[in-house]
């Protein structure tokens, strides 16, 4: 679901989204998995505008996407990339071990560009990459 925008165009919340991860097997359905560094991973994304990390942004003006880690605490957020953002509308300001803050200008249609949160699992320095969509319409 889009996210309905105030007067100005921007979303009337600033998107949020958590990201969960753990090792071993999903605790339940909705989760998927990943392999790195010899061990499986499970994670999933909650928040965005359709409850699975994505953002879809409707009007124009700069919005702050903030996205948390919430994983065992060995897991810890080393950086925020992006791919298919020709007008370099998005940028990552900065980071802290469990929270990521992307800002998007908003001021150019963007489809399908997506950020990918990159997490390095400290117990056996392993790095994931976990990527969902940001567009701006």
């Amino acid at each position: 679901m889009d996210q309905p925008a105030d007067t100005n165009g921007q979303p009337a919340n600033p998107p949020f989204v958590t990201l969960s991860i753990q090792k071993g097997a999903p605790a339940e359905a909705g989760w998927a998995t990943i392999e790195g560094c010899g061990n499986a991973y499970t994670y999933r994304y909650d928040g965005g505008t359709d409850d699975h990390g994505n953002i879809v942004v409707h009007g124009r003006g700069q919005v702050v996407i903030t996205v948390k880690l919430a994983s065992d605490p060995a897991l810890k957020i080393s950086g925020v990339s992006f791919d298919n953002d020709p007008e370099q509308q998005l940028s990552n300001p900065n980071n802290s071990p469990r929270v990521a803050t992307i800002k998007n200008r908003n001021t150019a249609p963007m489809e399908n560009a997506y950020y990918a949160l990159e997490v390095t699992d400290t117990s056996n320095d392993c790095a994931l990459t976990f990527d969902p969509m940001i567009s701006n319409r």
